[in-house]
Formats: structure tokens, sequence, C-alpha cells
């Protein structure tokens, strides 16, 4: 069984977010990003109920209307891996901030320098370490 990235366009003219496993996924206006194919199914069927909500159709499940936007949005095959690759390799699919790097992070904040995507990393790690202290005083 292989295992298939698939890109998921955002066709519509917002940004897009979807929960999955208690994550959620945001892919901005007109973006292009790859995903697990059942990840990209998923945002599919999300974002097309969305977009045919918005213009106040009554059949917004009707797979008429929902698979030629699906069509649109769902890309092509981006990487194929056997399960075996995936067990041996560990793909990370955001880096894990440790201790130096967050110190390093908290220098260039103070001085406003962080890229954008430094200051998600950031705010991810931020958020992390609030629910870890939010966990320790519910247990407490």
């Amino acid at each position: 069984m292989n295992f298939e990235s698939v890109n998921f366009t955002n066709i519509d003219d917002e940004d897009f977010s979807c929960e999955y496993d208690n994550e959620i996924i945001t892919v901005k206006a007109g973006e292009t990003k790859a995903y697990p194919e059942y990840i990209t199914v998923h945002l599919c069927k999300h974002l097309a109920d969305k977009i045919l909500t918005k213009q106040r159709v009554q059949n917004y499940k009707d797979p008429i209307l929902v698979e030629p936007l699906i069509q649109k949005m769902k890309g092509e095959v981006v990487l194929r891996a056997e399960p075996e690759q995936i067990e041996s390799e560990k793909i990370e699919t955001e880096p894990e901030i440790k201790e130096p790097e967050f110190e390093e992070l908290k220098e260039k904040t103070e001085q406003s320098e962080l890229t954008e995507g430094e200051q998600e990393a950031l705010e991810k790690y931020r958020a992390k370490v609030e629910n870890l202290r939010k966990a320790r005083e519910a247990k407490e």
C-alpha cells in the first residue's frame, strides 16, 4: 500500500481553516499545499461545503454540485512512499523548538527580527507550553 501526498488548493476567495485530528489546518485563499491524500479529501469536502453554503445552495451536499469543486481543489500526487520508508524515516511536519533555539528566537523577538515561519513556530511553542501549564494545574 502506498501513502501519497496530494496537492490541495484553496479555490475560495477567503482563507480556509479546518480541523483534522484535533489540529487546525489553515490554507490561504489561492494557496496550494500538499497533504496526505486522506487529509486532502477531508479538506476538499469541507471547503466545498463552505463554498456552497456561502452561495446559499440548499443541497450543498449534492455530489453533482460538490464533485466539480473537488476536482478544482484536489491536485496531483506529489509524493509516493512505501510504508517502510515512512516508518524508517521519521518525517516531521513541523520542527520542534528546543530550549536553545527558543532562547535565540526570544532574543530575535525583542528585536522584531523573526521571519513569518519563526513567528509561527514560536507561537506554536508558546501554545504548547501554555497547554502543559494548564494540564499541570488541572492535575493539582
